[in-house]
This record gives structure tokens, C-alpha cells and sequence, in this order.
């Protein structure tokens, strides 16, 4: 029984290290951290069950590298090719630094090594040597292997004097026992010891890219709140500027009125009708109702208007008075900048924004013209930017948003007509809601 436990320790150690490695590989949204450890659990303990019972070195090998790419695939949803090429490294790496550990071993040892790995003991530290190595150079090999954009905390070189320098004393405690043939309670004491010191090193680069990575999300979070804080500003000034230019367009559109009734030139007569009808577009858009949902879709119409965007609107049937202006200019502003940034992009150049009742739910569907197939994860849609940490708040501030009302939201990408379509809804209060008729 003694004799299983350093293989029991070894595959422990490979399934923390195959985690930490494909943690920084995987796709944007992954399963749940217990889902990840306990499809990490089931195979690697199918791993150390073929291990003994097949005590072949080949097959144990095989078996390993098929049961890290299921791991790498299911539990990070990274892709067949690049969970196969990250096992493949792990694996390399594995036997790479457990050769090095006993080739470094079997030169300073004062006794032959392999009467040495027979004895459980010994077998242990050889574990807690080579596994510290292996650790050491999978952690820096993690971050240069990550996918552009991914958030991998950088580790100062320092830190990787502990875990070598761990493996060094473990190896010369190792050597001290074994040249004065320590046994009983000491040898015990020693394994112990070793033990704990590889664990360490394994929770000191953990703790700290945990709290790396909390405090990147912290100021990315920062950052949202202030671009959020920005909006909110903006919009207050512009809802001012909007209400002044109002009162200017109804009063101009009498005095034009006044200045028509007078005149008797054909030429000033249609100079002015072109005038009043300018007055009348710009005074018509939106109307839905809501000051702020007018306000944050003639902003956009302007946007459009600057890039040649057609922008069709029609948002009288749901307005969505209910909402917090915070909230609406979210959900609204995320919707539209990702449809200007798509139709600018593409040859038809066009947008369609409409709202609705169905059942109990106001409904706003958006249609823009996209030549490319959006980028997703399931039906869930991933950002295509440079910062996907950055950028992908906008999504997370959106689903919060739709979470918060009670909503959810549903996409489809017509690839013959080039063009994509985001549908989302909202449970208005009770006291708000009606029946479609």
C-alpha cells in the first residue's frame, strides 16, 4: 500500500499543474470552478486506475495523454487542436523533468539510485523533486502559450527561486538520509517535510496569480464604472442640449410659419418648405415617450448619419419608461455601439432598431447589416476587440443588465443575407405589464 502512495502523490500533482495550465488556455466562458475540478478528479483517477493495471510504460503514457486532452476539451472548452498540443507538452515536460531529477540524483547519491526509488520513501521525494521542476517550468511556459488577450497574471522571476530552491534541498536532505541511512521517525519527518515544502511552492504561485488576476478584474471593473460614469454625464448634457434645441426648433418652425404667410416669392417660398421639413425630421426622431431613450437613439442616428449608415427606428410600442435612465442608457448604448461598429464594416451599411409587447415582455430587436459571422461561445456572443478583458464588460454590464429586469436575450446570423439579429427582452413591474393584442 505504501508503495502506491508516491504514484498517487505524482498524479495529484499533475492534475493541479495540467489545471493551472489550461486555466490560462481556455475559452472565455467555462464551466463552473467545481464542474473543472470535478472532471479533472474523474480523470485523472481513471488515469492512476489503468496505470495499475497496465504497468506499461507506453500504454500508461498513452492513456495519460488521451486523458489531459479530454481534460483540457470538457472542462476549459479549449479546442481539439490546442488541447492536444498542450498535453503534449505536459507530458513532455513530465518525463523531460523527472529524467533531469534522477539523472541529477543518480551523480550526487552516494548509493545506487534505483535501490534508493525502491523504497516508498525515497520514491516520494524523487516525486516531490521531479514535480517541483515540472511545476516551475509549466507556470512561465503557461503565459507564453496563452491565447492573445488572455488576462495570465506576470510572476516575478524571483518568485522561482523558492520552488528551485526547494527541489535543491529536498535533494540534498535526500542525500544527507541516504549517506547516513535515515529510517524510522526521521526518514518520516523528512518525507513530511518535503511534502509540505512542494506544496508550498505550488500555493505560493497560486495565492498569487489569485490575486493578481482580482486585482486586474478590480481595475478593469475601475474602469468600466468610470466609462459608465462618462456616459452618464454625457447623456445628462446632451439631454439638456437636446430639450434647448427643441424649444429653438418649435419656435423656428412658427417664426418660419410667420415669415411663409408674408412672402410672396416662389424661390424664398420653397427655400423655406426646405427648411421646415429639416426642422420636422430632426424634431420627429424618436418620440417614444421616454426623454432619455430619444435622446440615446438620436445620438446614434447621428453617429449613422456621420457614416453613411442607414438607421431605420421605431420605438413608440415599448419606450420602457420603467427602466432607470443608468440602466437603459446601458443596454440600449451596448446594443447600438456594437451595431454601428458591424454595419459601418460591411457593404449595405444598415440598421433596424424596433421595439414591441409579446406576452408579458417588452421586446427590442436590432438588425444590422454583418458581413462576418459573430464570434460566440455557445449562444452566448464573445467580444472580437483587442482587449477581450477590457471590452468584454460591455457584455457583462449588458447580461446585468437584462438579469436585473428579468430579461435574457437570443441572436441569429443570417449568412445568405448577411445580417445579424439581437433580440432582447425585459420583464417590465407588474404594474406595467400588458397582453399583446
Amino acid at each position: 500500500m505504501l508503495s502506491k502512495l508516491p504514484i498517487v502523490g505524482a498524479y495529484l500533482a499533475e492534475l493541479v499543474i495540467a489545471y493551472l495550465f489550461f486555466l490560462q488556455q481556455g475559452a472565455e466562458q467555462q464551466p463552473k470552478r467545481w464542474v473543472r475540478w470535478g472532471i479533472g478528479i474523474g480523470m485523472f483517477g481513471l488515469g492512476l486506475t489503468f496505470y495499475f493495471l497496465f504497468k506499461n510504460f507506453w500504454v500508461n503514457t498513452v492513456v495519460e495523454f488521451l486523458i489531459t486532452l479530454l481534460f483540457a476539451h470538457f472542462a476549459f472548452r479549449i479546442s481539439w487542436p490546442r488541447a492536444a498540443f498542450g498535453s503534449l507538452i505536459l507530458h513532455a515536460l513530465s518525463i523531460l523533468t523527472e529524467l533531469l531529477a534522477m539523472l541529477a540524483l543518480g551523480r550526487i547519491m552516494p548509493v545506487d539510485l534505483n535501490v534508493l526509488l525502491a523504497q516508498p520513501a525515497y520514491s516520494a521525494l524523487m516525486t516531490a523533486i521531479s514535480k517541483t521542476l515540472f511545476f516551475t517550468v509549466t507556470v512561465p511556459l503557461a503565459r507564453l502559450t496563452a491565447q492573445k488577450g488572455e488576462t495570465a497574471a506576470r510572476v516575478p522571476a524571483a518568485f522561482y527561486l523558492y520552488p528551485l530552491t526547494s527541489s535543491l534541498s529536498i535533494s540534498v536532505i535526500a542525500c544527507i538520509c541516504a549517506a547516513y541511512s535515515v529510517t524510522g521517525a526521521y526518514l518520516v519527518a523528512v518525507l513530511v517535510l518535503s511534502v509540505l515544502m512542494t506544496v508550498s511552492a505550488f500555493l505560493i504561485f497560486v495565492m498569487y496569480q489569485s490575486q493578481a488576476q482580482r486585482e486586474k478584474q478590480l481595475h478593469i471593473l475601475e474602469r468600466q464604472n468610470e466609462k459608465e460614469q462618462t456616459d452618464r454625464t454625457y447623456y445628462d448634457i446632451l439631454e439638456k442640449q437636446n430639450a434647448d434645441l427643441m424649444v429653438y426648433a418649435h419656435d423656428a418652425k412658427k417664426h418660419l410659419a410667420a415669415i411663409r404667410e408674408l412672402n410672396q416669392n416662389p424661390q424664398i417660398e420653397t427655400y423655406l418648405s426646405t427648411m421646415t421639413e429639416q426642422l420636422r425630421q430632426y424634431s420627429s426622431i424618436g418620440h417614444s415617450g421616454n426623454r432619455m431613450l430619444d435622446i440615446v437613439c438620436n445620438k446614434y442616428a447621428t453617429e449613422c448619419a456621420s457614416k453613411k449608415i442607414s438607421f431605420d427606428l421605431d420605438i413608440r410600442l415599448a419606450n420602457f419608461h420603467y427602466m432607470e435612465y443608468f440602466d437603459l442608457v446601458t443596454l440600449f448604448g451596448n446594443m447600438l455601439d456594437n451595431a454601428v461598429e458591424a454595419a459601418a464594416c460591411s457593404v449595405e451599411k444598415r440598421i433596424s432598431l424596433y421595439t414591441d409587447h409579446c406576452n408579458t415582455y417588452d421586446v427590442i430587436v436590432l438588425t444590422n447589416s454583418c458581413d462576418k459571422a459573430p464570434i460566440s461561445n455557445g449562444r452566448k456572443l464573445a467580444t472580437t476587440k483587442e482587449n477581450p478583458a477590457l471590452h468584454g464588460m460591455g457584455m457583462e454590464s449588458f447580461n446585468r443588465i437584462l438579469q436585473k429586469y428579468g430579461g435574457d436575450y437570443d441572436w441569429e446570423y443570417d449568412a445568405r443575407a448577411r445580417e445579424f439579429t439581437l433580440t432582447a427582452m425585459v420583464l417590465p413591474p407588474k404594474s406595467e405589464r400588458s397582453l399583446a393584442v
